[in-house]
């Protein structure tokens, strides 16, 4: 997961902030659901980001409206 420039809630943060509680990460730049079986487990962040994200060997792809990041910043 490349370490982004993202806006949430909080505010402006970096991608890689969120996953210092050793939680997987849901990034959702779309509504999601709360309260979700799984929230016990899983932190939803619901951010935005403009533009497309440079990933290592593919290159640019598409921002995608959620993706689930591991807590050692793999996507799942």
């Amino acid at each position: 997961m490349p370490d982004l420039d993202i806006v949430t809630a909080d505010g402006a943060r970096r991608v890689y902030e969120l996953l210092h509680d050793a939680r997987w990460v849901l990034l959702s730049v779309v509504p999601a659901r709360a309260g979700a079986p799984w929230a016990d487990r899983v932190r939803l962040v619901k951010a935005q980001y403009g533009g497309k994200w440079e990933l290592p060997v593919i290159g640019e792809v598409s921002t995608p409206s959620a993706v689930l990041i591991r807590p050692d910043s793999y996507v799942a």
